[in-house]
């Protein structure tokens, strides 16, 4: 199936509680539900306050972890592949992230990268596999018509065919690192709650991917998008 931002599945705070608890229960102790991220009060909210001194801690503070992910973590996950490995955790993000280039095209326009998250809300993380293409023309909630780096094709779960052994032992080397860490499947990056955005995700239609409350991805599908592998990897211990 090709998804883009007009197909998401949406579903209201009270089917995520009934539905997936603990991510409500995290989701409503770090996000102010109901209120706009452009309001004041957003950045009131206590459990909001919680949340940007915990990202301050973690990337901005000279003695935080930071240099723990960029100099140990990611040395470690050089040792699992002979490929270029990159630092991609940046600005207000509620994560680390990093990249695996796997393969860039002689002209560079096409790009196949493994990448992946750790959050820093309980340890949720994140791997996927994407190739990108320079030059798609889409459709993205605030352009009708847009040309730009575009996302060809997504694997989202452990692939023969799609480096499943790098997936796979990345995968361990991340549950291994950080204590207790619980990998969030595909799936919640595919379905949007109704009344929550991010300062990193302001929508038109007031709803986001629950992904976006632990991971600041910037992957945008689209009509030519090919999602490959299973969207509830894993989803039996969320």
């Amino acid at each position: 199936m090709k998804y883009t931002y007009q197909n998401y599945k949406k579903i209201n705070k009270n089917e995520l509680f009934l539905t997936y608890p603990r991510l409500f229960t995290l989701l409503n102790s770090y996000y102010p539900l109901g209120i706009r991220a452009m309001n004041p009060d957003y950045n009131e909210y206590i459990g909001f306050k919680k949340l940007q001194k915990l990202i301050l801690t973690s990337l901005k503070n000279s003695n935080s972890n930071k240099p723990k992910w960029a100099n140990e973590f990611l040395e470690k996950v050089k040792k699992i592949t002979n490929c270029e490995v990159i630092d991609t955790t940046y600005g207000n993000s509620p994560n680390y992230s990093g990249e695996i280039i796997i393969e860039t095209s002689e002209n560079c326009r096409y790009t196949t990268k493994m990448i992946f998250f750790v959050s820093f809300i309980n340890n949720y993380y994140s791997i996927q596999i994407i190739k990108t293409d320079k030059l798609v023309n889409f459709e993205s909630e605030f352009s009708p018509n847009k040309t730009g780096i575009g996302i060809l094709e997504i694997v989202v779960s452990p692939t023969e065919k799609r480096n499943k052994k790098l997936f796979i032992n990345l995968d361990n080397l991340i549950r291994s690192e950080f204590k207790d860490a619980i990998f969030l499947p595909f799936k919640f990056d595919l379905i949007k709650l109704e009344e929550f955005e991010t300062p990193l995700n302001i929508t038109i239609d007031f709803s986001s991917p629950i992904s976006s409350g632990f991971f600041n991805k910037g992957n945008i599908l689209n009509e030519k998008t090919n999602i490959i592998g299973d969207v509830n990897y894993k989803l039996e211990i969320i």
